[in-house]
């Protein structure tokens, strides 16, 4: 028979039965840290979850120019974390970053300009530079003619 129990434990008939708690979204206290049998106390965090007291909290992401992830993938709780990205931006890590596009001979889009860059570094040009005319979305290399003599 026992007089007390030892801190994580609780009186069971004549003998000390350790505390069993519970959490969700993570892993029960246990020992001392277990306070009170059946309380909802947690002693760690699954991934994609916080601590908020005793308990744990699904993480929330945010994103600009994307959707945020979510579960596990929000690995950070407040962090700027994409699932992925609207159009015109692509993932750069863990944030969505404007897409630009390249013009040899050129000025190549971004997703800012007017022609805009759909897909991160296309080519895909607002303007040439000076010998060379804009076809289609490339700058192309001027070319002279000259009937009865030399081109220019």
């Amino acid at each position: 028979i026992c007089a007390s129990c030892s801190p994580g434990f609780h009186s069971e008939g004549a003998t000390c039965t350790a505390n069993v708690c519970t959490c969700q979204g993570g892993t029960p206290a246990t020992g001392a840290a277990c306070a009170t049998d059946g309380a909802a106390i947690c002693g760690s965090c699954d991934a994609g979850f916080h601590a908020n007291g005793d308990a744990c909290a699904e993480n929330q992401c945010s994103c600009n120019n994307g959707v945020a992830a979510t579960g596990a993938e929000c690995s950070t709780h407040q962090g700027e974390i994409c699932a992925s990205c609207n159009g015109g931006y692509h993932l750069d890590g863990s944030v969505c970053a404007p897409n630009v596009c390249l013009c040899p001979n050129g000025v190549g889009a971004t997703t800012l300009t007017t022609q805009g860059c759909e897909t991160h570094q296309s080519v895909v040009c607002v303007s040439c530079d000076g010998g060379y005319r804009q076809d289609g979305d490339d700058c192309v290399a001027n070319v002279c003619t000259c009937d009865g003599g030399t081109p220019a």
